[in-house]
């Protein structure tokens, strides 16, 4: 997003355009079985994008003046874009890799910031694989990321603990963390959200991937047990237990 566009007061205008836009998108693709939430860099935007209409006016190089008349904004709300996904994909989707949180923190995500109410994704019947990064890339987050409160990481579990439990075909979930850059005094919380996530899901799991934790051996004997008589894999991968 490219200041002015992204002033708060805009965000309860773009999300019904986004969620429009998605569907047009979507019912132009009868096939499509995976979809995945990422980001466009300015010269991957095509026409008849904003973006791209604002970079043929001012140029490519607008950001990067001393004094730019509009500066981009380095917070990308992947959760958000989550959401919109969620509500507007077709039912013949099979997979989804998706975000929990944006790039900044999880103190910033789809129903907070920008909020998108939780509607039961009936549209998700045919989903048997979810992909679901709990962080974006590396960097560091303040401690009022992972306040856990009920605006923060509680709701955020919440949140997709409701989404995880109305796809009535999933049988393989992966869950991505990552310690990265993070500062070691705030890894032990992100590894927490596993033992606020897992026990919410309900589906009988044949296969479970955790990947860049930092966690504890109690929580994952915690959450395991749950999923005792239906799991047929499981992938623990860059785990470090503490």
């Amino acid at each position: 997003m490219v200041e002015p566009f992204s002033r708060s007061t805009s965000w309860s205008d773009l999300l019904p355009q986004a969620q429009h836009v998605c569907m047009q998108v979507f019912r132009q693709l009868p096939k499509l079985e995976h979809v995945e939430v990422g980001i466009c860099e300015r010269v991957d935007h095509p026409d008849p994008t904003i973006t791209n209409a604002f970079i043929k006016r001012w140029g490519r190089d607008v950001i990067t003046h001393e004094n730019p008349a509009y500066v981009e904004d380095t917070v990308l709300n992947l959760a958000w874009a989550s959401g919109v996904i969620t509500q507007t994909i077709p039912g013949n989707v099979k997979s989804l890799h998706l975000s929990a949180a944006n790039l900044y923190g999880l103190s910033r995500l789809v129903f907070k910031q920008h909020s998108i109410s939780y509607n039961p994704a009936r549209n998700l019947l045919s989903v048997t694989n979810l992909t679901l990064d709990i962080r974006g890339v590396q960097g560091y987050n303040g401690g009022s990321d992972w306040d856990a409160t009920s605006s923060g990481t509680y709701a955020m579990v919440d949140y997709w603990a409701k989404t995880i439990n109305s796809l009535p075909k999933l049988v393989h979930l992966q869950l991505n963390g990552k310690i990265g850059n993070v500062m070691v005094r705030y890894e032990d919380l992100i590894g927490s959200t596993l033992s606020l996530l897992l026990p919410k899901v309900k589906r009988p799991l044949q296969s479970l991937s955790l990947h860049n934790f930092l966690t504890s051996v109690r929580t994952l004997s915690k959450c395991l047990p749950a999923f005792k008589s239906s799991l047929k894999s499981l992938i623990l991968d860059e785990i470090v237990l503490f």
